[in-house]
């Protein structure tokens, strides 16, 4: 599925000669509508990149925390395989 941005675009791009012989106020209609979606394209990927970061710290804390839990363990083992009374 492609973007409305990409889809505009490119109707833009195939229908050019007829919206600059249509006038300026057409340009501007245009211009404005390709603004709109430019901003919500923005938007999305601006978001998409957000929780993908955060699944990422999210997921690099547990990962943190469960190698923490087993250092722990481990170093609380003696070689005997016995754990020490804290």
């Amino acid at each position: 599925v492609k973007s409305p941005i990409f889809l505009y675009v490119n109707a833009i791009l195939n229908g050019l000669p007829t919206i600059r012989s249509s006038g300026i106020e057409i340009e501007k209609l245009m211009r404005k509508r390709f603004d709109e979606l430019q901003d919500r394209h923005s938007g999305t990927w601006y978001l998409f990149l957000t929780c993908a970061i955060a699944f990422a710290v999210v997921a690099d804390l547990i990962m943190c925390l469960f190698l923490a839990c087993i250092c722990f363990f481990l170093i609380s083992m003696n070689e005997t395989g016995k754990l020490y009374y804290i």
